[in-house]
């Protein structure tokens, strides 16, 4: 029997990060921003985010470690790092 409603796996999250541009990427961070809620799922996701973020060889210093997404201000690429935008 089939669970319709499975949680994608870390690898299935990081597959799909992968095919991502950096600015979707980027764009995929910035989605994350502001949303307190958390279950199982998405913090599986953050850290395929952050996996794909580090395997992309961006300096992630202003994000911080992963509680630190929900946070209100969205993030720039400036070449490999990442920024606060204004």
């Amino acid at each position: 029997m089939s669970d319709s409603h499975a949680t994608p796996a870390p690898n299935e999250f990081r597959a799909a990060l992968s095919n991502e541009t950096d600015e979707e990427l980027v764009a995929s961070l910035n989605g994350q921003v502001g949303n307190p809620g958390w279950v199982s799922a998405r913090g599986r996701y953050l850290v395929a985010l952050h996996e794909e973020l580090g395997t992309r060889g961006f300096d992630t210093s202003a994000v911080g470690g992963l509680l630190s997404i929900p946070g209100r201000r969205k993030f720039r690429l400036e070449g490999k790092r990442l920024t606060y935008a204004h």
